[in-house]
Parts: structure tokens; sequence; C-alpha cells
């Protein structure tokens, strides 16, 4: 797990902005006043931050599919622009994920060993 948030300066915020969502999303069942902007909101929150974690678990292996997955997460984190910190994380994460590069080789985690 922690590989996975060291594989490029943005990962931790990506990692915490996908527990915020995975937080956040059964909250939305109980907070909401009526029922189906709950439902909706929960899964908004959910797809969010599972769709996030599963483009840090793949990106180390291949480049592109961890690219694009994270860059749909940073979506759904953006879209909950009334918020202050969701909106602003993925905004950081999607330039850290765009300006990162797209070539195929694997992520080199800050200690230089391989991730596997």
């Amino acid at each position: 797990m922690m590989s996975v948030l060291r594989q490029a300066w943005w990962a931790p915020i990506a990692g915490l902005m996908a527990a915020v969502q995975l937080v956040l999303g059964p909250l939305q069942l109980f907070t909401n006043s009526d029922f189906e902007s709950g439902v909706a909101s929960f899964v908004i929150f959910m797809v969010g931050g599972a769709v996030t974690v599963a483009g840090l678990f793949r990106r180390p292996a291949n480049r592109t599919t961890g690219n694009v997955l994270l860059l749909l997460g940073c979506g759904f984190a953006v879209f909950w622009f009334w918020t202050l910190y969701l909106p602003v994380a993925g905004l950081v994460v999607a330039v850290g994920v765009i300006s990162s590069g797209w070539h195929s080789e694997p992520t080199v985690a800050t200690g230089s060993e391989p991730l596997t």
C-alpha cells in the first residue's frame, strides 16, 4: 500500500481524496433530506473513490490505464464543487497525472526501487 502512495508526488493526495470519498459516501444515506438524492450522492462518492483507488493500484503496472482511471476519479471529485477539499485535490491530482507522462514503462517509487 505504501509503495502505491510513493509512486509520485500527487499519489498521497489521490489516496486521501479516495479515502474522503469512500467515507463520505455511506454518510450520504443518512444525512440527505430526501432518499433519492442520498442514494445518488452515495453512488457518486463510492464510484469516484473506487475508480481512484483502482487507478492508484493499476498505474504501477500499466501507466496509461492507471492514468485514465485516476483522471476519471478526479472528475468524480471535482463534481463536489461546493466542498473545499475534493475539487482542489481533484484538480491537483489531475495536473500531476497529466504532467507525469503517459508512457507505458512501470513507475518507480521515490526510493528508486521498482514497484511490483
